[in-house]
């Protein structure tokens, strides 16, 4: 049985564009995914986690803020 995710909504990043070559370096290289939002996806995936084993950011979340992006 497929397992039902939930899908986050698109994140429109700018970046500057040497941090796009090297993120372009590193999608040539396969190590992080074949495609330029997957490679970006999972750099930022695995920073979050070590950020988490380290202690600099928490697991738990409050009710409320998950309520996506920031809408201002």
């Amino acid at each position: 049985m497929a397992e039902d995710k939930k899908t986050a909504p698109p994140i429109n990043l700018n970046l500057p564009h040497q941090t796009v070559r090297y993120l372009m370096q590193l999608k040539r290289s396969g190590l992080y995914g074949n495609q330029l939002g997957v490679v970006a996806r999972t750099l930022v995936q695995d920073q979050i986690k070590a950020l988490i084993k380290q202690g600099s950011l928490r697991m738990e979340f409050d009710p409320g803020e998950d309520s996506g992006p920031d809408e201002t």
